[in-house]
């Protein structure tokens, strides 16, 4: 995470693109600091090219410059931005988070362990300043009553791209459900996988919104289960993808 060296330290490649990973990209003024967090955050991309990432230790979104240098942080005031998605056109793009509502820090003893904020799990939408914009708030939903909300990624139906301007949540890591929300953020349904081939939902950790084909599908990395489940964006089950060569499917990227 820290350094200002740019040497790649290994490389892979696939068909005719090679990837090189570049040790110390990211360049922070506090890399001791940095080292007691553990860097499980999410990633986005800002039209301008920027990178969005989140502070190990710290409660901050951090920009970046594509050489690695930091454009730029503020504070949310929340604990982990393990999902990170920006939407919205060019220069008025909100950054949406969902914080599952712990975080891994070292302790006394050296160890990594997790450590519970005071809010718990949310999402939250914030304008490039760093103002909060938006909340979704946590659905009522019978699994609830018992079970904790501990979302790990959102997904948004653009309007500028000819979405309905919904938003879908995973809570991954609380009680493997995904939830749909209205253009006006109200809650408005819930999947749960059930009677679906794969069966219940076992960790939905990604989710995505892919427009290249003539519909445009809903995309589920059920971790658990180690498939992609693909929807229409009603919320509608159409095939599996992934069984049996994925392992543990995590995340999408354009």
């Amino acid at each position: 995470m820290s350094g200002s060296g740019h040497r790649p330290s290994a490389q892979v490649s696939l068909d005719s693109e090679r990837f090189g990973w570049l040790e110390d990209w990211a360049e922070t003024p506090d890399p001791e600091e940095a080292a007691r967090g553990w860097a499980h955050h999410g990633l986005a991309l800002l039209a301008d090219g920027r990178l969005v990432g989140f502070h190990p230790e710290h409660a901050d979104v951090v920009i970046y410059e594509r050489s690695g240098a930091e454009a730029g942080r503020f504070a949310t005031g929340l604990t982990e931005g393990h999902g990170i998605t920006v939407a919205g056109e060019a220069g008025d793009e909100r950054i949406w988070i969902a914080d599952p509502g712990a975080k891994m820090r070292l302790d006394e003893d050296g160890e990594y362990r997790r450590f519970f904020g005071p809010d718990g799990g949310q999402v939250v939408q914030f304008d490039l300043a760093g103002a909060p914009t938006a909340r979704l708030e946590r659905p009522d939903h019978p699994a609830y009553e018992q079970g904790h909300y501990a979302p790990t990624a959102v997904a948004v139906d653009e309007v500028g791209a000819g979405g309905s301007g919904e938003v879908w949540v995973a809570d991954g890591y609380g009680e493997s459900l995904l939830h749909r929300f209205a253009p006006d953020h109200g809650y408005l349904a819930t999947l749960d996988g059930e009677g679906e081939p794969s069966g219940r939902f076992n960790c939905p950790h990604g989710i995505y919104i892919d427009r290249r084909r003539a519909e445009p599908e809903l995309l589920v990395a059920d971790r658990g289960n180690a498939v992609v489940r693909v929807y229409t964006l009603e919320g509608i089950w159409k095939r599996d993808v992934g069984r049996p060569f994925l392992n543990s499917p995590s995340a999408f990227a354009p």
